[in-house]
């Protein structure tokens, strides 16, 4: 080895050891390199010249507020609880043939942070006629099941996807990060096509940060959640035994409500606290 490629070797080791840094290349894509739990150090005025290689510190806030390819959004201290709705649940043969077994979960929709999208929801909830059809959940079944990650369901006439405002409708915010099992957020087909399908987390995954609206969180019935993400399934990820929602619709709710970090930060059920009411 040349003795000036084992020096620049031997410095940029150093570097890559001690910083965040970001290395590019005239024939190289820009790509960064992190070290877990290391805080990165201050900006560089200039950056550092390595042979052909160039190295640039980077900020924090490059390192944490960046994912997909885009900043995010800060992540809500406060979320206002606007509805809540219930869906009664059903197991088909679950313990055994013929032996049902059926359970409600409740759903708190965020309407201050996602007005529109929860809108579409609680109206498709409630039923919600638009011409000759009446969109509604009721009926319908849970037609995705991927363990450890989640369960869709909200397809409408016979497995498409529809909403009150047209075919689709726009994302409305990504505040909200897939942290936490019980999110609940809309499936889509890319950007802007929002429709009446959704899903609830099994468990943490935020790579959906920044792609998908999350716009509720399951306050009630996390067990039955993680039943149905236990189901046997075939190759098209659906339930081998179905499970169908024998119905749905709004819970009355007093006056709206907000939950604080301490409270939807969690993969269980939720308690609220006397006098959150706002």
């Amino acid at each position: 080895m040349v003795l000036w490629q084992f020096a620049s070797y031997v410095i940029l080791s150093l570097l890559l050891n001690h910083a965040t840094v970001s290395i590019s290349h005239k024939n190289v894509p820009r790509f960064n390199v992190a070290r877990p739990g290391m805080v990165p150090a201050k900006q560089l005025k200039k950056p550092i010249e390595l042979g052909h290689f160039q190295v640039t510190k980077l900020s924090h806030d490059d390192h944490l507020n960046r994912f997909g390819g885009q900043k995010l959004q800060p992540t809500p201290t406060k979320l206002t609880v606007t509805d809540e709705l219930f869906f009664d649940l059903e197991l088909m043969n679950y313990d055994g043939p013929g032996q049902h077994f059926r359970k409600n979960i409740t759903i708190a929709c965020f309407g201050g942070l996602t007005p529109i999208t929860c809108l579409n929801f609680v109206s498709i909830t409630k039923g919600f006629r638009k011409g000759k059809d009446r969109l509604t959940y009721k009926n319908g079944l849970v037609t995705k099941v991927v363990r450890d990650f989640m369960i869709q369901m909200g397809d409408l006439n016979e497995g498409s996807s529809d909403s009150i405002f047209g075919k689709n409708f726009a994302d409305e915010s990504f505040a909200i990060s897939h942290n936490h099992a019980g999110w609940v957020g809309m499936a889509n087909f890319g950007k802007d096509s929002n429709g009446s399908q959704f899903y609830v987390l099994l468990r943490t995954a935020r790579w959906l940060d920044g792609k998908h609206v999350v716009f509720g969180k399951v306050i009630n019935g996390m067990d039955l959640i993680q039943k149905i993400g236990e189901l046997d399934t075939n190759q098209g990820n659906s339930p081998v035994n179905p499970v169908r929602i024998v119905n749905c619709g709004s819970l009355k709710l007093k006056r709206p409500y907000s939950l604080d970090e301490s409270q939807f930060n969690t993969d269980g059920d939720i308690e609220r606290v006397e006098g959150d009411e706002i």
